[in-house]
């Protein structure tokens, strides 16, 4: 079948082909009518699959594609626009205007496609983490499933009515399913990550895209300056975890920051981190005396072959 393709992806990428293989399930499932009716509007809700990454980019932030399945925002910290919140909009406005007895719905089926746009993004793992693509591998990701939609195909579905009427449920219910996919290959739970588990699950989770050969170095702060040293040295990034019972005097208690930099003043020796909390405007790198700290940290270091 031919059919409209905007720039974005077209029915060889996964938003349109989501969209499409959705229709079919609903055939063989059984939902005979449902699927015949949308087969008669199927270039409009497939090729409107893709009109959100073309003509709603947020000026190419892409910031109403993101909703975190736990806070609620997007990557920059907003309740508005998100994924949630344009997915709700189109559902909304594809009802309104869908009529059963028109024998004209063209309008309400490309508020449905702009909808089902917004609920993949729902169901990707880095859309509702808000991992960007700048700071994660969320384009070699979204690539791979491009590349290998065939190969995860799904035939029958399971979840109808699981949330009445409910667009919101919906979309909350693919939220945490990706987003705990995540946290689950990074060994997260509800008090925390441990150092091990993160080293584990990041070597694990850099596999999926290199060949299985990422190492992990994961050890005690404390004596080890040259060890971290060594890394920045060779622009390997470190993570350095703080325990959960600190000294007055530690930059921080149970929490993850990245190493990237070294500093020294004289004898002494700092190490510069960019910390992930804080929100869109803490951008800088903060500097944190070695030893003061090192006896509440734990280094992990991934590093590619050999070190």
């Amino acid at each position: 079948m031919i059919y409209r393709q905007f720039v974005s992806g077209g029915g060889n990428h996964s938003h349109q082909y989501l969209v499409a293989c959705a229709i079919d399930i609903l055939d063989s499932d059984g939902k005979t009518n449902a699927a015949n009716y949308l087969y008669n509007y199927f270039n409009e809700a497939v090729a409107y699959a893709d009109w959100p990454d073309v003509y709603e980019s947020d000026n190419w932030t892409f910031i109403g594609h993101f909703w975190n399945a736990y806070t609620h925002v997007n990557y920059l910290e907003l309740s508005s626009p998100t994924a949630m919140s344009r997915f709700k909009y189109y559902m909304g406005l594809a009802n309104t205007y869908f009529d059963k007895n028109n024998s004209n719905n063209t309008l309400a089926m490309q508020y449905l496609g702009k909808a089902l746009h917004y609920f993949s993004d729902l169901n990707a793992s880095h859309h509702v983490t808000n991992l960007i693509a700048e700071l994660s591998r969320h384009s070699e990701w979204e690539n791979y499933a491009d590349a290998n939609r065939t190969s995860y195909r799904k035939y029958s579905g399971t979840l109808y009515n699981n949330f009445g009427t409910s667009f919101e449920g919906y979309g909350q219910n693919a939220a945490y399913n990706g987003a705990s996919y995540v946290y689950s290959e990074m060994g997260s739970a509800l008090i925390g990550t441990t150092a091990n588990n993160w080293g584990y699950g990041m070597v694990e989770h850099l596999d999926h895209n290199y060949t299985d050969d990422w190492q992990r170095i994961t050890q005690s702060a404390q004596g080890n300056w040259t060890w971290y040293e060594s890394a920045i040295n060779k622009n390997r990034p470190v993570a350095l975890r703080f325990d959960l019972y600190t000294n007055p005097n530690t930059y921080s208690d149970y929490h993850f920051v990245c190493g990237m930099g070294i500093y020294y003043e004289g004898e002494e020796t700092y190490a510069g981190v960019k910390d992930p909390d804080g929100g869109q405007y803490n951008t800088g790198t903060h500097y944190f005396s070695w030893v003061v700290n090192a006896p509440d940290m734990t280094m992990i270091v991934p590093y590619y072959s050999s070190w």
